[in-house]
Parts: structure tokens; sequence; C-alpha cells
């Protein structure tokens, strides 16, 4: 193709009013007239709206020239674009902006739109899709299980992952208020306790050890542990990926994956290389969330294991299982109960549905671990909110959970 090659920039908007089909036309009508006055750039008329993929949501894709202009100058052109919506079509005058791209996306094409179907081993070998289908388009999951695993697009790059990791996402003095750190240390106690009466004799591996909890609940049961993990100050910890760490190959009694998995890039070569690592005999522990579960399907973009950008990829249980199997490793444990989060990430949805969107998980933090600032009241009738519904949460937990379609997975298996 011929002329510049256009990139593609996104706004998520909630509390949306109107008929969605109507708000398609409403929005093409409104820019078109105020191109055609002069009152916003020509390429405001290609602005596309698509409805949903909740009730009252819907996205704004503009189409922009990342090799004209800056980010910040394109920021300030979509500023201009919702500004003129809000003045000229009824149903954007109440909307909240609850997400944007970070930057614009390039499109290898002229294709504003298309259908993509990633399958498990794109997904599992972190194969990177190039085609325009991709490029440029917001990422919504369409919470088709029959889909198999799926990635978050567009990727977040080295320096907005950074971004993510630091500040208020596990600052030193602790994350969790009323006594959540001490609960949290207890459960990887818990865990430790299960590792050592299953895993034969010999080291563990922790990949994503956090803040170090399990590896202190092992070395207070003598078994010696090694942690991977971005950044750490401490002597145990090595700031290195799973598929570049060649230490003891052959010897590791067990490696543990705690809700890490969907955290890295290459989890399939994850996988492989924590097979290798292992001893004959030797573990591999596995808690993700789960992406066939009922409450990734109901809650949608609410669900608490989507946590995008961190979790870079989104695994149903049974990608993993298979791919395990796959592999010669033998499935000893498929637990949706286990994993963790299971009632918590009902909670979070279902208190998330409420007017105003309050934040559970922000709300049991500290202060210093929060994503944004929250009054005192607004932290209390959150809190409250959440205390009224934990009967529903819990009853929805157990119905998932004895459906086998718990919200996270826990799994074990063993290399013969």
């Amino acid at each position: 193709p011929t002329g510049p090659m256009l990139g593609g920039y996104a706004i998520r908007f909630t509390n949306l009013t109107g008929e969605p089909e109507m708000l398609r036309l409403q929005t093409a009508y409104a820019l078109s007239q105020a191109t055609g006055a002069g009152i916003l750039p020509p390429l405001a008329r290609f602005t596309a709206f698509y409805p949903g993929p909740g009730e009252a949501e819907g996205v704004c894709k503009l189409a922009v020239n990342p090799d004209e202009f800056s980010t910040e100058q394109i920021k300030q052109f979509a500023d201009a674009v919702v500004g003129h919506l809000r003045r000229k079509v009824p149903a954007f005058r109440d909307a909240k902006i609850v997400e944007q791209s970070p930057r614009a996306q390039r499109r290898d094409g002229r294709r504003l739109r298309g259908k993509f179907i990633v399958t498990d081993d794109d997904v599992l070998s972190a194969r990177k899709i190039g085609p325009a289908a991709i490029h440029a388009w917001w990422p919504i999951e369409r919470w088709d299980i029959s889909q198999g695993p799926t990635y978050t697009y567009p990727p977040p790059d080295d320096a907005e992952l950074e971004a993510a990791y630091s500040g208020w996402y596990r600052p030193a003095a602790g994350r969790f208020a009323g006594g959540g750190d001490r609960l949290l240390r207890r459960s990887r106690a818990t865990l430790a306790r299960r590792l050592d009466e299953r895993a034969p004799a010999g080291p563990v591996l922790d990949v994503g050890c956090g803040e170090g909890a399990l590896l202190d609940a092992l070395h207070a049961r003598g078994r010696e542990a090694v942690g991977l993990e971005r950044n750490s100050s401490r002597s145990d910890v090595r700031a290195r990926e799973v598929t570049e760490f060649g230490e003891r190959a052959g010897e590791w009694a067990a490696i543990v994956f705690w809700h890490s998995l969907e955290h890295l890039r290459e989890p399939a070569a994850a996988l492989e290389r924590a097979s290798e690592l292992l001893r004959p005999g030797g573990l591999l522990v596995v808690a993700i969330p789960n992406r066939a579960s009922w409450q990734a399907r109901l809650l949608g973009p609410r669900w608490f294991g989507l946590d995008v950008p961190r979790h870079l990829v989104h695994l149903p249980a049974w990608a993993v299982v298979e791919f395990l199997r796959s592999r010669g490793l033998r499935i000893e444990r498929v637990s949706y109960w286990r994993g963790g989060q299971v009632m918590f990430g009902w909670l979070q949805g279902v208190v998330g549905a409420l007017p105003g969107r309050p934040d559970l998980y922000d709300a049991i933090r500290q202060p210093d671990a929060r994503s944004r600032e929250l009054g005192p009241a607004r932290r209390i009738a959150t809190v409250a909110a959440g205390v009224g519904l934990a009967p529903v949460a819990f009853a929805l937990a157990v119905a998932e959970v004895s459906a086998r379609a718990g919200g996270t997975v826990y799994l074990e298996a063993r290399r013969p």
C-alpha cells in the first residue's frame, strides 16, 4: 500500500447510555460533521465505535499516525475527539473512561478489523503474532473457552512491565492491611508443608518468588530453597528467567510456579525448562488463574485473574494439563480450590459491579500498596460491601469448584 501507515489508539468507556448500534451511527455522524466543519482534524472521521464487551461499555478506536505525531500529541487528539463526543452525543455525556492505549499501536496493513484465533500452541510457545488482524487492535477478550489460551494484546514492552511492577504493586512495607500479610505467610507455610511431604529429598526452586514467603517457610522446615524474581536483594534469589537458569540441572526436588506462569512471556519454554531441571521423581507445582472458569466467563473484564498488563497470557486449566502430559510428566493432582483466590475472585467481581465500580482489592491493601488514592469513607463502604456480599461469593465459589471450573487451578505433575 502507498501513503502513511496509520496506527490505532483505543479508549474504553463505561456508563454509556443508548442502543449500541445507534451509538455507532451517532459517533460516525458527529465526527464526520466536526471534520467537515474544521472543528477536528480530518483523521477524526475514521474513528470507529465498537460496543461491549460488557453492558453500557464500548471502545472508540482512533486512526492515528505514530510516525508524524508524538504520544502526547496523539493523546491531545484523543482528548479533543472525546470532548466533542461528550458535547454532541448524549450517550457519552456521563460516560467514564476506564482504560486507554498506553501508546499508538502500529498496524502492518490497512485493515481496521479482523478475527484471529490464537491456538494453544501459539500461546504456550509465546509466538509473536504479526498480521494486521492483530496489530493496533484493542485487547478485549471474548471469553470463549473453546478457543483455548489467549494473549494480552498489545503485549506490554519491558518499560511498561517495569512500571507495572514498581511502586504500589509490591512495596517493601507489605501489601495487605488487617493481618493480610500474616495470612499470606501462613498459606505459604501450608504449601511448604505439602511440598516437604510430596517431593523427594533435595532443593526447591520457586519461580516468581515475590517477597520470598515460600522460601522462608521452606527454610524453616530445613529445606534448601532458591527463588527467581525480577528484582530482589535476598541472597537466595536470582534475578533471572527460568529459561536462562541452569544451576544444578536434574537435581531439583520440586519446582513451583505459584501464580507466576501467567506473568511470563514464554510459558511453554518455562515449563519445558522446569521439566529438565527436575530430578527423577521431582514434583512440578503450578497454580494459575483458570480462564475456563465460570467467573472468567461471567465477569469478563472485571475478572480478578485478568490483571492486565502483568498477566501476559490467560490459560485454561485443561491446556496446561495437556501440555504437561505431552511432555511426559505424570499428572497427580488437579484441584480447583487449592490454587487460592477462588472466593475472592468472585467477591472482587461482584463488588466491582456496584455503582461507582469500587475496587475491593485496593480497599484491603495498605495505603502505599493501592493503585490509586482511596478516601476513608469510600474504603469503609467498599469493605462493608465485600462483607455483605461474601455469602454470595462463597456460594458461587462452591458451585464453581464443584463443577470443576474454579477461578484458579492447582496442578501437581511428577517427572518419571
